[in-house]
């Protein structure tokens, strides 16, 4: 099918497609994200919202509340006077509610304008990111857009309560992809059983693209299976994390592939912070989830699937400019790692899947 689409790796590009669109919406406009900032970026979205509210478009904004608890109360006091809808999702109200539903968290990014332009992305709304290295792609159709448009109401639906519906893990088919969405501690996970299926069947060559390398012993066991079968694995990581701790694990991880044979390489330029999976060079899949423990159990996730050509050749360039933009992991730098990293690496043994 024909798919109008672009993709950017750039912040920057993003939010200016994002607030062009919002300016120019007639309908409608949903916002999804797991981190919104009060900050210079953060604001002028705002404002954006606030306006489209006043001309009488239908304006819902959703965010994690523990992914934007920095942001205050009364942020978005503007847009809610103007008429808009907006929700933290799972807001603690209470302590041990807090302890039970810390890391069951809405980690994902969607912006969806009047049902038709829809735009599915590694990226937070946070200033902090435009030096980051981001996978974002903008859509414009409009049997894509009501596909996401629904699945934006349900978890706008669910934000205000602590159940978990099955619903929300439903296959989702459109003309150009699948939709797959993960949600924390059900039986039902597509996306962590859809990588799996496609490390299982992979027959020539992985590439695997993630800023958090934390993933659980199965994901390990399947890409080890893979290598031993010949396949070519690829995996490219940040040069360092945003963290320091989540750097010291990660680390540790690349370790852990490098001794499997897999070709290990650290993005040099700036933090990556985007997703990708390419299987044989014929499949791929992208979105929210980093393809580590928090994303296969304990988190909201959403992703796209797919052999679209035209989407396809344009993820296979950007995984070219990743390998380009980065240089190997190698066993002698994870043997030069200070005491400290060391003792910490096997400190954080017990709470590593949380990070």
């Amino acid at each position: 099918m024909d798919l109008e689409f672009q993709i950017t790796q750039n912040n920057a590009d993003f939010y200016d497609w994002l607030l062009n669109d919002i300016n120019r919406a007639q309908k409608s406009i949903c916002i999804e994200t797991f981190i919104y900032i009060n900050d210079e970026i953060g604001r002028k979205i705002r404002e954006a919202l606030t306006q489209k509210a006043l001309e009488g478009l239908k304006v819902f904004v959703l965010v994690d509340s523990a992914g934007s608890f920095n942001l205050p109360n009364n942020f978005f006091a503007p847009l809610a006077a103007a008429g808009g809808e907006i929700k933290f999702f799972r807001s603690f109200k209470f302590f041990f509610r807090f302890l039970e539903k810390i890391n069951h968290r809405d980690h994902q990014k969607l912006f969806i304008i009047d049902n038709e332009i829809t735009y599915i992305s590694s990226a937070n709304i946070m200033e902090k990111s435009l030096e980051w290295r981001e996978l974002t792609i903008r859509i414009r159709n409009a049997s894509e857009g009501a596909a996401f448009s629904r699945i934006f109401r349900e978890n706008f639906e669910i934000a205000d309560s602590h159940r978990i519906d099955g619903k929300l893990t439903h296959h989702i088919h459109t003309p150009a992809f699948d939709i797959l969405r993960d949600i924390p501690l059900h039986l039902k996970t597509p996306v962590r059983e859809k990588t799996f299926k496609l490390i299982e069947n992979a027959r020539e060559e992985i590439y695997l693209e993630t800023p958090y390398l934390i993933n659980d012993w199965s994901m390990r066991k399947r890409l080890n299976e893979a290598k031993r079968r010949g396949v070519r694995i690829t995996i490219v990581g940040p040069l360092k994390a945003d963290y320091w701790v989540v750097d010291i694990l990660n680390k540790k991880y690349m370790a852990k592939f490098l001794k499997m044979g897999i070709d290990v390489r650290m993005f040099t330029s700036r933090f990556l912070h985007s997703k990708l999976l390419i299987v044989d060079g014929g499949v791929f899949m992208t979105g929210s989830s980093n393809w580590d423990y928090r994303g296969f159990l304990i988190q909201f996730e959403l992703m796209i699937m797919g052999n679209c050509p035209p989407l396809l050749h344009a993820l296979k360039d950007h995984a070219r400019q990743s390998v380009e933009g980065s240089r190997p992991f190698t066993d002698r730098e994870h043997k030069r790692r200070s005491i400290i990293q060391k003792l910490m690496g096997k400190l954080l043994i017990p709470i590593e899947k949380f990070f």
